[in-house]
């Protein structure tokens, strides 16, 4: 609950900051910063490449099976999970070894500890220590 009203409240601070469109009348901006917003967003929309015609289903189907990124993107995705579950499961695994209460706790700290780092870290081998 206490994430909620946090980000209620961001989200009402959010609408009274936030400007809607440069084009919109507002007194935050001056004319030259308003034209100098539409003339920058003209230009980064001159920048993208927009393709010729649209896929169809079957094509983008094809395409993402070819892209080598969204099988990275799957193994990343798989390998996080695994990260994130192992601190739900391992105090059960342990308990059935026959620990229980302070050291079940103990015996599960490191493997929750290694899980963290390689979760948020990598492989760096100093903050494993």
């Amino acid at each position: 609950m206490l994430e909620g009203i946090a980000t209620i409240c961001v989200g009402l601070i959010a609408f009274f900051v936030l400007l809607d469109f440069p084009t919109t009348k507002s007194n935050r901006l001056t004319k030259e910063e308003r034209q100098m917003a539409i003339v920058r967003i003209m230009h980064d929309k001159a920048q993208v490449a927009r393709p010729k015609r649209r896929l169809t289903a079957f094509e983008s189907v094809k395409a993402a099976l070819i892209d080598v990124r969204c099988y990275v993107f799957i193994v990343l995705f798989q390998l996080q999970n695994a990260a994130t579950t192992i601190s739900y499961f391992i105090p059960t695994v342990v308990g059935s070894m026959g620990y229980s209460g302070t050291m079940l706790q103990w015996m599960s700290v490191p493997i929750c500890k290694l899980s963290h780092s390689l979760e948020t870290n990598g492989w760096k081998a100093t903050d494993l220590i």
